[in-house]
């Protein structure tokens, strides 16, 4: 058995071989990927890269694909969708707090926060992209940014285990992080 075909297997009926990506992002342009997966918890998204990591399969992992340019001939292994939601406001703490999963919609939490009485991430009310996305590239429009108003995210690697990161941590600066530069 291939190594994709098994992949398939080992990732369930939700995956899909030689799906095309154009549907995916916002110029609805590019190839296929040889196989995808749409993660709706982060356990999902993190399983997947486990079982392609234990198969050798390359893989690749996507937000809401809003500055994403794939090319006609499309993605080699595995490609999963970050799909994640779930958003929390933490009104008790001080300050409040908002805990989002990285396939959250960063411009749906902006507007979240500000209809639950909160400021802050007015900015962010435009931005296409996802939360992971947003801490990533640190994200940023009118003035403000990501690494601003991020108190932690936690990240996994590969083989390891999630870690907690401050922003500091993730050296985020002008539109780059530790994380875009593959560190």
């Amino acid at each position: 058995m291939s190594r994709l075909r098994e992949l398939q297997a080992r990732l369930g009926p939700g995956s899909r071989l030689a799906e095309p990506l154009a549907r995916y992002t916002s110029i609805r342009a590019g190839g296929q990927a040889d196989l995808f997966l749409q993660a709706r918890t982060s356990e999902q998204l993190v399983d997947a890269v486990e079982e392609a990591e234990a198969l050798g399969v390359p893989w690749r992992i996507i937000g809401g694909a809003s500055n994403l340019l794939i090319a006609d001939a499309g993605v080699e292994g595995l490609v999963i969708k970050a799909a994640t939601g779930g958003v929390e406001i933490d009104r008790d703490g001080d300050p409040p707090r908002v805990h989002a999963a990285a396939g959250c919609i960063l411009a749906a939490v902006a507007k979240q926060t500000a209809l639950a009485g909160f400021a802050g991430l007015e900015w962010a009310v435009n931005v296409p992209g996802t939360v992971g996305a947003s801490v990533v590239n640190n994200s940023g429009a009118f003035g403000s940014s990501t690494a601003e108003h991020l108190e932690h995210a936690d990240v996994y690697a590969p083989g390891g285990e999630v870690v907690r990161m401050t922003g500091e941590e993730l050296e985020l600066a002008y539109r780059t992080s530790r994380l875009k530069r593959g560190e």
